[in-house]
């Protein structure tokens, strides 16, 4: 028995039997129970991961087939554009075409009102003379530079029951580097072998053509002489201003 200090203050001892294996099983279950936390820890968290990248695939699925969606709404969207360009292309064609169609059948009236004027006032007799009488003589301009379309006109007056017979030659006076200077119409329509025009008609004849004036030839007035032959014989002539009409 050990020895006791009288007055000293004792502990109580508990006396167990010795066993050391006991101890080893406990570090063993320690160290188990670590490794299975651990195991734990590291599955929930891979668990976790899987899960939050499942959960990322499948958005991205999403927003590929949403994509693919309005991928093709925009390709519809595309081809209704162009199918109306390509509408609004015709229908603008169609309105020039209508536009254009309708300013041709404006001109050819203006032109019908004016060629119904003008016969109206050939036709109109200016005095009581029978016969052969020089009506109009028009100046159109051409498509090229100095050349112009004329249109010569000649009537009978008094006696349409006949055919009138004649002939007639027209000219052009002017000035030509400040002189004056004269051209017949056969020489500025560039016509070889013919001298004047041949008249034949029961009521009125026009003569046309081109004339090409010379670069540097100021044109004034146009004179014109005419003879009939039958019914009668009946000279004339008469002078007009040079004056250029509407374009042709």
């Amino acid at each position: 028995m050990p020895n006791v200090v009288k007055g000293s203050l004792q502990e109580q001892m508990i006396v167990v039997p010795y066993r050391p294996w006991r101890q080893g099983i406990f570090v063993v279950w320690v160290v188990v129970a670590v490794a299975l936390s651990g195991g734990f820890g590291a599955l929930f968290g891979h668990n976790d991961a899987m899960r939050g990248q499942i959960a990322t695939i499948m958005e991205n699925q999403r927003l590929r087939e949403e994509l693919l969606v309005y991928r093709d709404e925009v390709s519809d969207l595309r081809s209704s554009i162009a199918i109306l360009g390509r509408s609004n292309m015709v229908d603008q064609r169609a309105t020039d075409e209508a536009q254009a169609t309708i300013a041709t059948l404006r001109s050819k009236i203006s032109q019908l009102e004016q060629d119904v004027t003008f016969y109206r006032q050939v036709m109109t007799p200016e005095s009581e003379d029978i016969g052969l009488v020089i009506a109009q003589a028009e100046i159109i301009p051409a498509d090229a530079m100095n050349r112009y379309h004329y249109r010569l006109v000649f009537r009978q007056q008094g006696q349409q029951d006949r055919v009138l017979e004649g002939n007639a030659t027209a000219s052009i006076i002017g000035s030509f580097n400040g002189r004056e200077q004269i051209y017949s119409f056969e020489q500025l329509s560039g016509i070889d072998g013919e001298e004047g025009f041949n008249l034949n008609f029961r009521y009125f004849q026009n003569v046309e053509g081109e004339l090409l004036l010379p670069e540097g030839f100021t044109p004034e007035k146009i004179e014109i002489s005419a003879l009939s032959t039958k019914p009668a014989e009946k000279s004339v002539s008469k002078i007009f201003s040079w004056s250029v009409s509407g374009a042709q």
